[in-house]
């Protein structure tokens, strides 16, 4: 479908000057500031409300009567006959474009004979007549509107588009040309609407602080009517305008992609289930039938909830093996082999693991105060080049639960969200003179005591700039 330009900028009910070309682009994809993001409005380009090096220019008002009566006859024989072949279509979209708006108004206050040109037309010519309508303000256009963005270092939103406004008196061809437009328009908007999310997620998985996170603000909400212009809301027509609109503003990915960039940025694991895949490799170093001490370690990647990447190396601060019994200590914990069997245990901040083998095999269970985990792996002990090699891989899966602190920030008493500037802030209070449960709710939003000064500074400064 192709769809008309709506400059509605400019655009009025019932009035509209629009300018409109014969080009149909395809929507620019939202940038961050300070690059500008195409509209639906001035991406899409219109099909002529008149034909190309034809347009007749009228500056009358009226057409003298005669003139009028021979445009009007020249309209119905050609909608009467039906299929147009391009001349014919040629003719018809110039001496629509010829009348006056005020004649074309009066011609057009016929349904029947709305009905028989709009059937006449389809594809493309039909968006060139329904552009005509337009500019001759049968068909109204509802304002467009221009987003302005959250914070000048957030992406911008993409320019609502105007729709048309339709007219239950209208006749029914008309009335599904103006569906169908609007429709359109709608498509359109809702690829840059969520090319403008995507963006802006971008922008929150990139910032690289907390304040710098702040500095985005919240998404902007789409303000796209929920219902089409004109139209009772149980109608079919406004059924299918709501079907195709959707649901703009869920924000939960958009909630749950700044909580995790804050867990990041304040190095705390993020809530949901993260992969990791272990390999070791030791040395033993000693007699072949005496006590041997391993040298060695361990690298291990991880992949979390966010699809976020981490990589780290851990080498172990000791070993002893004298035939089957052997024990190997590391960063953070110890393990102890007899034969086929071990246990270990370790144990860091986060959580207390127990690990077992049982011949190659290996396996973990961890536990901590929000999270658990699992995992499986293969361990042996080949000899290479006369020498004794401990070698192991494995994964692990763990889960990583809301930690209580953020159930603290949920059950917050001040009701400051992350975006917002706290009360006490906007008053002109210093951090230090907060209580200190106060400081400690604010602290789980990320504010800090440089933070703090930072933003009742630049407060200060907008002050005195009014």
């Amino acid at each position: 479908m192709t769809t008309i330009r709506n400059d509605a900028r400019t655009a009025t009910t019932n009035s509209t000057t629009n300018s409109t070309t014969n080009t149909t682009t395809k929507p620019t994809k939202t940038t961050t500031a300070p690059k500008t993001t195409a509209t639906a409005n001035d991406d899409v380009e219109a099909m002529p409300a008149t034909a190309p090096k034809t347009t007749a220019t009228t500056t009358a008002k009226h057409l003298p009567a005669d003139e009028l009566a021979r445009q009007t006859k020249a309209i119905d024989a050609a909608t009467s006959k039906g299929p147009l072949d391009e001349k014919a279509r040629g003719a018809l979209i110039r001496d629509l474009t010829a009348l006056p708006a005020a004649d074309f108004r009066a011609v057009m206050s016929d349904q029947a004979r709305v009905q028989k040109l709009m059937s006449a037309v389809d594809g493309d010519d039909r968006a060139t007549v329904l552009g005509v309508f337009v500019k001759k303000g049968v068909v109204g256009v509802e304002p467009s509107d221009q987003t302005p963005p959250t914070s000048p270092f957030a992406p911008v939103p993409p320019q609502v588009p105007g729709l048309l406004r339709d007219d239950t008196s209208a006749a029914p061809a008309l009335r599904q040309a103006i569906l169908d437009e609007n429709l359109g328009r709608v498509a359109i908007y809702k690829e840059q609407f969520s090319e403008y999310v995507d963006a802006y997620h971008d922008a929150v998985d990139e910032a690289p602080t907390m304040s710098a996170l702040r500095d985005l603000g919240p998404r902007a909400v789409s303000r796209l009517p929920v219902d089409m212009p004109g139209v009772a809301t149980n109608s079919a027509e406004n059924r299918a305008y709501r079907n195709a609109r959707g649901l703009l503003d869920i924000p939960n990915a958009t909630n749950e992609r700044i909580f995790d960039r804050r867990h990041r940025l304040n190095d705390t694991d993020v809530a949901g289930t993260s992969l990791t895949g272990e390999a070791e490799l030791a040395l033993m170093v000693g007699p072949k039938k005496g006590p041997q001490a391993a040298i060695g370690g361990k690298v291990e990647g991880t992949v979390g909830p966010d699809l976020h990447v981490e990589t780290g190396a851990h080498g172990l601060v000791g070993g002893f093996a004298k035939d089957d019994f052997g024990v190997t200590i590391d960063h953070n914990g110890a393990f102890v082999g007899l034969g086929v069997v071990g246990f270990g245990v370790h144990a860091n901040e986060k959580e207390l693991t127990l690990d077992g083998k049982l011949g190659p095999v290996t396996g973990s269970a961890g536990l901590g105060e929000d999270r658990m985990s699992f995992g499986m792996g293969v361990a042996v002990h080949p000899h290479v080049a006369g020498a004794s090699v401990h070698a192991g891989i494995g994964a692990k899966a763990t889960y990583q639960g809301v930690k209580s602190a953020d159930r603290a920030s949920f059950r917050s008493s001040s009701h400051v969200d992350f975006f917002d500037s706290p009360p006490e802030l906007t008053s002109g209070r210093s951090w230090s003179s907060l209580p200190a449960e106060v400081r400690s709710e604010y602290a789980q939003l990320g504010w800090t005591d440089g933070e703090w000064t930072k933003k009742a500074d630049l407060a200060r400064f907008a002050r005195r700039a009014r």
